[in-house]
């Protein structure tokens, strides 16, 4: 089987017009991180207990963000509920886990947490990840369209995402 080769693009060009929030503040970036996405905890694994949080976004709702803490954390947020989130590692690894699953992301294996219930992740240093947000409203809606059919439930997506296709 012939797998195709990508290229991710480096950080520093992801949405370079946009301000760069920094902080080394482990507090100050779960909040900000908070207010954009999701209540979580946040939990440096290694090192003097900071961040090096690197992050420019398009904003709340259906927004691209660039989110990079610079070093090992854990991340445990709530259900998302009311957003859908997919985070594309551009180096790196990260890890998502959920009650059935753990999912090793990549810049070639993109994670999708669950909205209706609580996760964790690791993320491992040098993983900054691409974050692409959409409201569960307006994604519900476009796959409705999409088939020609009302759903019968919340919208259900795989917790991967294979790059390559």
């Amino acid at each position: 089987m012939l797998t195709q080769q990508h290229t991710m693009p480096s950080p520093s060009s992801v949405l370079d017009g946009l301000p760069t929030l920094q902080t080394p503040d482990p507090h100050e970036a779960q909040q900000r991180i908070s207010q954009l996405f999701c209540e979580h905890t946040l939990q440096p694994i290694s090192g003097r207990g900071n961040v090096k949080l690197n992050l420019r976004s398009t904003g709340a709702g259906f927004g691209v963000h660039l989110l990079d803490y610079g070093t090992a954390v854990r991340i445990s947020p709530a259900a998302l509920k009311t957003f859908y989130m997919v985070q594309v590692p551009l180096a790196g690894s990260a890890q998502l886990r959920t009650p059935d699953s753990t999912i090793e992301s990549t810049p070639n294996l993109a994670s999708v947490p669950p909205i209706d219930h609580d996760f964790s992740m690791t993320w491992q240093a040098g993983t900054p990840q691409l974050i692409v947000t959409a409201p569960r409203e307006l994604l519900s809606d476009a796959a409705a369209a999409l088939y020609g059919a009302r759903l019968e439930g919340p919208l259900k997506l795989a917790n991967s995402m294979d790059m390559a296709t």
